[in-house]
């Protein structure tokens, strides 16, 4: 089962978090701060970007590159991939079997050097937020990213019957963190409640 969230436009976002809440569930997630791009995602770009937790250990997912031209096809056990000189690339990253996430990329500049952190905190807040989110936390994750220029982000999080107890999970429901401000905001997302959603879109993903 997952809870999906599709973002288009993300480029100049500031610090993000995101949760995710079932009534009086939550999760809470640390998002994007991309850098402006400078060109479209039609030009061709270049980079570089790698995958983490949070304490910066090498996470071993599951990625594909694509773009005019060119694609990878899937790669296991990877956290680094690197690019150049392709236009409108797509970068997907599974990290559901470590992380229980998913993100995919559509990068919008060039990113040499960049980042994206994935991480599972359970319930426990994560640390740097003071702000309890709403209802009672299913989990928390963290997804943030440095020195990446993308325009759309669709990110999937995985949950379990467990993690929901007894919650009636379409009722979830995505929420952002805005650190500056401290406040929570809902987000809109689509719920794959017998895992078909993403099977449906595979063209996304």
């Amino acid at each position: 089962m997952k809870l999906l969230q599709e973002k288009n436009g993300l480029v100049g976002i500031r610090f993000i978090v995101l949760a995710f809440t079932v009534l009086i569930c939550i999760a809470a997630a640390l998002l994007f701060y991309p850098p402006i791009s400078t060109r479209t995602a039609e030009e061709p770009t270049s980079g570089d970007v790698t995958f983490t937790d949070r304490a910066g250990n090498p996470l071993e997912g599951t990625f594909e590159l694509s773009g005019v031209g060119v694609s990878s096809g899937s790669k296991s056990n990877y956290n680094f991939i690197t690019w150049k000189n392709i236009p409108n690339v797509r970068i997907k990253y599974d990290a559901l079997s470590i992380k229980n996430l998913w993100v995919d990329l559509l990068i919008s500049g060039d990113s040499p050097g960049s980042n994206v952190i994935l991480d599972n905190y359970g319930i426990d807040l994560p640390q740097g937020i003071d702000v309890k989110a709403p209802g009672v936390p299913v989990k928390y994750v963290e997804i943030s990213a440095t020195g990446i220029s993308f325009s759309e982000v669709n990110i999937s999080i995985q949950y379990t019957d467990e993690e929901l107890k007894d919650a009636d999970e379409k009722t979830l429901t995505i929420y952002q963190y805005e650190k500056a401000t401290e406040a929570w905001g809902e987000l809109p997302a689509a719920i794959d409640t017998e895992e078909i959603l993403c099977n449906q879109c595979q063209d996304l993903r």
